[in-house]
């Protein structure tokens, strides 16, 4: 059984349901429930699953454990207000009221990239199998903004393309002066090469109605190419 590609399954079977996810918890949750239905019993499906990485804990958002092996899933769902009065689903409550802007898309970008950089850790360390990142959003700033490449962030970006392994820190030259919020996000190593491709999730033909996924390989042995 192709573990990856069950894991894939389920997602597209997610997009099948036409809608989008009031929150990161519910698109955690509706996740899990489509993988325990492809697997149907024969793996185990658990949420925020610790795990030892460099001494502390982590949490993983979903788990996949198939014959004693363990598939990490680590899902990002980052959202801009829809202005539109039309009910969210079966419920009279107008979908303006359900999201939020996540704005920080600095942020957003370098925590996708840690995502990877958790998972090529566990992989490395044989702790885990072939995992996935997935970014879910509606903010086009991260598949077509302009991202300056004299910016803080450019590292950072996630936009369609070839990215190469190596070091990932911002663009910031004296550390001594660097604003807070840099210095608690520090760089770190990404072993392998990916290609980014955003594709449609959903489209609902209104402003901040498309979403858009990324979905990334993390291959179980590094120094490896991976891509969608």
């Amino acid at each position: 059984m192709n573990i990856t590609n069950k894991i894939k399954d389920a997602f597209y079977n997610l997009q099948k349901q036409n809608r989008f996810f009031v929150s990161e918890a519910d698109f955690q949750h509706s996740f899990a429930m489509e993988l325990e239905h492809v697997f149907n019993g024969c793996a185990d499906v658990l949420l925020e699953f610790p795990i030892e990485s460099n001494g502390r804990l982590i949490y993983i958002d979903i788990m996949v454990v198939y014959k004693n092996v363990l598939y990490p899933i680590e899902l990002k769902y980052k959202t801009r207000v829809i202005p539109s009065e039309i009910p969210y689903g079966h419920t009279c409550l107008p979908i303006n009221k359900i999201l939020k802007n996540h704005d920080a898309i600095d942020l957003g970008g370098y925590g996708f990239w840690h995502d990877i950089n958790r998972l090529e850790q566990l992989a490395n360390d044989g702790r885990v199998a072939t995992g996935v990142c997935i970014m879910l959003t509606n903010d086009k700033c991260y598949w077509a903004g302009a991202w300056n490449a004299n910016s803080k962030s450019y590292p950072f970006r996630i936009l369609d393309g070839k990215y190469k392994h190596g070091y990932f820190q911002w663009l910031q030259s004296d550390l001594s002066h660097a604003p807070k919020w840099i210095i608690q996000h520090p760089g770190f190593d990404i072993k392998n090469d990916y290609e980014f491709q955003w594709c449609d999730f959903l489209d609902m033909g209104i402003k901040n109605g498309l979403f858009k996924y990324l979905l990334i390989e993390i291959p179980q042995q590094m120094g490896s190419s991976h891509g969608k």
